[in-house]
């Protein structure tokens, strides 16, 4: 198992590869990045965004449900 570790650091192994391609992402920019990274990148905004606008529906139905509870109290 060691030695599977070892060749994928090796500079021609994969995660020497991946690393060199983190490392080298700001100065390439979002347009020439490697695609995985990219993909990375993307996946994680868009959970973000999804995320964010479920919290922002969940506070939305939390007022209406405030207002329409006082309304209907009155």
């Amino acid at each position: 198992m060691r030695d599977g570790w070892n060749r994928a650091w090796d500079v021609d192994g994969v995660l020497y590869a991946m690393w060199d391609d983190v490392l080298s992402a700001p100065e390439d920019g979002f347009r020439y990045m490697a695609p995985w990274l990219r993909a990375v990148l993307m996946v994680a905004g868009v959970s973000f965004v999804v995320l964010m606008a479920k919290a922002a529906g969940e506070v939305v139905l939390q007022a209406l449900h405030q207002l329409l509870t006082a309304a209907a109290l009155a």
